[in-house]
């Protein structure tokens, strides 16, 4: 299990390669359908066999999946993505 945060919300990664989010989901940084805010964990159904998770700044964050494939979701007027 790892953990990223910034600021604005929380992003877990379970044993099960699940994500779990909560805090402000402004500008749907959150994974939801909507930009409520969250104060309780709740699992983004959208993602799944996720290795990595990362929160950013603007309300963007970013996860890796099994097969290497980037996803983000958010705000992303300024975003910089580095593979390495």
């Amino acid at each position: 299990m790892s953990v990223a945060t910034s600021q604005w919300l929380c992003l877990a990664l379970s044993r099960k390669s699940e994500v779990y989010s909560w805090g402000d989901g402004n500008c749907g940084s959150l994974g939801y359908a909507d930009d409520g805010e969250r104060a309780v964990p709740s699992r983004i159904e959208s993602l799944s066999r996720v290795a990595s998770i990362a929160a950013g700044v603007y309300r963007t964050n970013a996860t890796v999946n099994g097969d290497s494939k980037l996803f983000t979701w958010g705000l992303a007027t300024s975003i910089s993505i580095y593979v390495l």
